[in-house]
Order: C-alpha cells, then sequence, then structure tokens
C-alpha cells in the first residue's frame, strides 16, 4: 500500500512524486483531473462515457481492435483516451513516454524547452570469425556508456546515446 493519501490530488502534487511524473505533466494539455485510487496508484479519472465516445469514433471495441486498424499511439486523441480510461500516471507514461516503448517519445519530452534533435545511425561492427560476439558488444556498450555524459564532442555537438540495439 502507498503512502499518498486517497483522493483527488493537483498535478503539482503529483509532479512532486517522480521525475517521470513531471516531465509528463509539464508535457501534457492541462484539464484532466488526476487521483491516488485506494491502492494508492497515481492515475487519471476514468471517464467511460468519454472513453466509449472515443472508441466509436475510432470504430474500435477495445485497445487491440484500435492498434489493429493502425492507430498512432502518438496521436494526441490516443492519449486522452488513455487519459480518460483512467489509466495509471506510470503506465502513460511508459506506453508514451519511455522511448523503449516508443521511439517518437523525444517530441513529447523536446516540448520541455530542450533545442534537441533525434538522428538514428545504423552501425554494423564486423568481429573475426573466431571472436565473442556478446564479449564484444558488453564492451562496445561500456565504452558508448562512458562517453555518454560528456558535455560536448569535437564538434560541439552535445551527445547522449539513447539506446542500443543488439541485431544479428
Amino acid at each position: 500500500m502507498s503512502e499518498l493519501k486517497q483522493g483527488p490530488i493537483t498535478w503539482e502534487e503529483a509532479a512532486k512524486i517522480s521525475p517521470d511524473y513531471a516531465a509528463v505533466l509539464e508535457t501534457e494539455e492541462l484539464g484532466h483531473e488526476l487521483h491516488i485510487s485506494e491502492h494508492g496508484t497515481l492515475r487519471w479519472v476514468a471517464d467511460p462515457e468519454k472513453e466509449q465516445e472515443m472508441m466509436d469514433m475510432f470504430g474500435a471495441r477495445d485497445l487491440n481492435d484500435l492498434y489493429l486498424k493502425g492507430a498512432d499511439k502518438n496521436d494526441p486523441r490516443i492519449r486522452e483516451l488513455y487519459k480518460h480510461m483512467g489509466c495509471s500516471l506510470y503506465y502513460f507514461w511508459e506506453v508514451f513516454y519511455w522511448e523503449v516503448n516508443n521511439e517518437l517519445a523525444y517530441q513529447y519530452m523536446g516540448r520541455l524547452g530542450g533545442n534537441k534533435k533525434r538522428l538514428k545511425f545504423s552501425v554494423v561492427v564486423e568481429i573475426d570469425k573466431d571472436g565473442n560476439g556478446e564479449e564484444f558488444m558488453d564492451s562496445f556498450v561500456d565504452y558508448l556508456n562512458e562517453t555518454e555524459h560528456a558535455e560536448t564532442d569535437d564538434a560541439g555537438y552535445a551527445l547522449k546515446i539513447v539506446s542500443i540495439i543488439e541485431e544479428e
């Protein structure tokens, strides 16, 4: 059970709970209420009528049907739907703001006043046939993580490795 008191909570109070919540609440449009559930979970206040209205608008029965019909989770209407469903703020962050689940999450985060642009590079690295690919990958990831905290490169660009995906 959470230490948070059940009931309504302001956006300002919710933002103090976690930096991730603060990022979401700083970026989302004002107007949708938050509350702490009886289990201590921070949630958007559900509106089942509005949720059904939106599902009807998309011509979907449920989320699976919605995504099978080609819905784009980066459509602002989809974020609104999740709010009306009463999902937890953590789940909302995980679906829309976590780069692991949404490669376009940086578009939301960019609204926080940053002046960043995301570039995606594919790099192919060949190793000796007898080499240990897993060992190389661990070493490569360690190297990238060590350089991740550099403020700028030689050309003056701020660098941060966001994710590394291993493919064979």
